[in-house]
């Protein structure tokens, strides 16, 4: 039985099918949380008092909010404000091309995630604004909730980091996307040093803290 092999383009940019989301640093949650809902409607998919994702149609946030009384005022990647935009792309080999087709002139992601819903390449403008390009890692919302109800999101909404070159490679060698996501949320593709790995812990730390301060209350 033949091997279908993907065909990766890199000598043009493929533009991402639409704008899927934004995400915002803060130290008031509830009350952003509670803004958007407001102004924009929608429900909330996730919260878990660091982490909350908005929507009002079948992807998986379209206003995605952040908490940590660290953030800063003004500007800065520690300060309250816009932490990026995201793109969408159609499928995986799209997502892998812009990849490549970057990594040749030396624009490398600085974080390489699958989130679970998506997986992830994160990029830095010259401005130092962050930009997601993302592709689904299920077909419909139905299955992407029930992953998230029974997967382990609510345990990690982080991600699993992994090397985008080990995965290309068995991707180019036929293996399919759909089969490739599990794996790398799995941890198979996983870097020695690991930003999601440490983004985790200081939410895990802070959701601790948090909790020390609930209990201690009278």
């Amino acid at each position: 039985m033949s091997v279908t092999q993907p065909t990766l383009v890199t000598d043009r940019a493929i533009a991402p099918s639409y704008l899927h989301h934004v995400n915002f640093r803060t130290k008031q949650l509830p009350e952003m949380r509670d803004f958007y809902l407001r102004v924009l409607g929608g429900e909330v998919l996730f919260d878990n008092g660091s982490a909350c994702f908005l929507s009002w149609d079948d992807k998986l946030g379209r206003i995605a909010l952040m908490q940590d009384p660290s953030f800063k005022d003004g500007g800065g990647l520690t300060a309250q404000g816009l932490d990026h935009v995201a793109y969408q792309y159609r499928d995986f080999g799209e997502l892998a091309s812009t990849y490549l087709r970057l990594k040749e002139p030396g624009t490398l992601p600085y974080w390489v995630t699958n989130h679970g819903p998506i997986t992830s390449f994160y990029y830095r403008d010259p401005d130092g604004n962050g930009l997601e390009l993302q592709v689904d890692n299920f077909d419909t919302r139905e299955a992407m909730l029930d992953w998230m109800k029974y997967g382990d999101f609510a345990e990690n909404p982080i991600g699993v980091d992994f090397d985008p070159d080990r995965v290309i490679e068995e991707y180019r060698a036929g293996v399919p996307f759909a089969e490739l996501h599990p794996r790398c949320r799995a941890g198979e593709f996983e870097p020695e040093s690991s930003y999601g790995r440490q983004r985790l812990a200081r939410m895990k730390a802070r959701l601790a803290a948090a909790d020390e301060v609930r209990d201690s209350q009278p």
